[in-house]
């Protein structure tokens, strides 16, 4: 039986529970950062999940989910590759228009 990549046993194990999407103004920010430069494969597989999961690197350190499930899901990837992390709800503020 072949291997299964990391990325599908990231994407094949979110929770049902906390399958929620964000809406309207919203955020889901994640916030990482390793004591080492991490692991060039942790940005690959970075890569690789935006084919199946919508988020934005916005920074090093800061990435954007859609979700909760999204965000659960990279907080695993990074705890996987040794990181440390938070998940903040954000709303975005509109101060000129």
């Amino acid at each position: 039986m072949p291997r299964k990549s990391l990325v599908e046993q990231l994407v094949r194990t979110q929770p049902e529970e906390i399958k929620t999407e964000s809406h309207g103004s919203e955020s889901i920010l994640v916030l990482y950062r390793f004591n080492e430069n991490p692991s060039h494969r942790f940005y690959k597989t970075l890569d690789r999940l935006k084919l199946y999961l919508v988020f934005n690197r916005l920074q090093n350190g800061v990435l954007e989910a859609e979700s909760l499930v999204v965000a659960y899901t990279l907080t695993r990837l990074i705890m996987r590759y040794g990181g440390e992390s938070k998940v903040y709800k954000a709303q975005i503020l509109k101060f000129l228009d």
